[in-house]
C-alpha cells in the first residue's frame, strides 16, 4: 500500500481525494469522531502520511 501514496510528508483532505484514497466529506467525518488524525493551517486540515497508511492498514477488510 505504502508504494501508492507520493512519498511526502502530509496531504491535503482535497489531495487525497484526488488520489482516489478517501472523500473529502468521509475524511471530515473521520476527523470529527478521531478516527484520523490531523492538523489545521488555516482553514485546510492536512494528514500526515504516515497516518493515512496506518487508518487504511487499520481498516483494510
Amino acid at each position: 500500500m505504502e508504494e501508492l501514496l507520493p512519498r511526502r510528508i502530509s496531504f491535503s483532505l482535497k489531495e487525497l481525494d484526488e488520489l482516489g484514497f478517501i472523500k473529502v466529506t468521509t475524511a471530515k467525518k473521520l476527523i470529527k469522531l478521531k478516527k484520523l488524525r490531523s492538523f489545521k493551517v488555516g482553514i485546510k486540515h492536512f494528514i500526515l502520511r504516515d497516518d493515512v497508511l496506518n487508518y487504511i492498514e487499520d481498516n483494510l477488510s
